[in-house]
């Protein structure tokens, strides 16, 4: 339905439903993500930047909840890197491609990075609600155009939008 709807609508009139929740099973969408992305921008870079993801866990995410300390520093190391990676190539890779596609790119480096922290600490309270508002926030920035900002909707259990302590609505 939304497909359709959206064919011949200018951007700032579409409508996008995209998922927010930093939690995840594992890093598997967000690597791919980065990967086609830099097949596309920088292919000689792909292997040398995707790389640095190997030590991952591509299984379960628990098995890096209380992990050894320097695993989650290597973790946090590369994941670190590969976002100041993109970062630093951001004028090129905008000009490559677009500003919302490297935005979306660079979202996904840095949920890998503080999905990896939220495992390896096991939680996924506060700081799970509070990159979720971090998140719908930044997907208003990255849908909005020069014709205005655009608007989300938030759709998520009433707890998490709540304006209580340690709950997303707080952010």
């Amino acid at each position: 339905w939304m497909h359709d709807y959206n064919q011949n609508l200018p951007e700032g009139e579409k409508i996008w439903f995209v998922g927010n929740d930093p939690q995840g099973p594992n890093f598997s969408i967000e690597v791919n993500l980065i990967k086609t992305y830099l097949e596309e921008v920088a292919p000689d870079s792909v292997y040398s930047i995707i790389s640095r993801y190997n030590e991952f866990p591509t299984g379960s995410l628990s098995e890096l909840t209380g992990s050894d300390a320097q695993v989650h520093e290597t973790n946090q190391s590369h994941a670190l890197y590969v976002r100041n990676y993109l970062e630093e190539h951001e004028a090129n890779f905008v000009a490559a491609t677009s500003q919302r596609e490297f935005d979306v790119v660079r979202m996904a480096a840095h949920v890998i990075q503080f999905r990896e922290f939220m495992y390896w600490q096991g939680d996924f309270g506060v700081r799970r609600d509070e990159l979720m508002a971090t998140y719908t926030q930044w997907w208003q920035e990255i849908f909005s155009t020069d014709q205005g900002e655009a608007k989300v909707a938030a759709w998520a259990h009433n707890r998490h939008v709540a304006n209580a302590n340690g709950w997303m609505g707080r952010f």
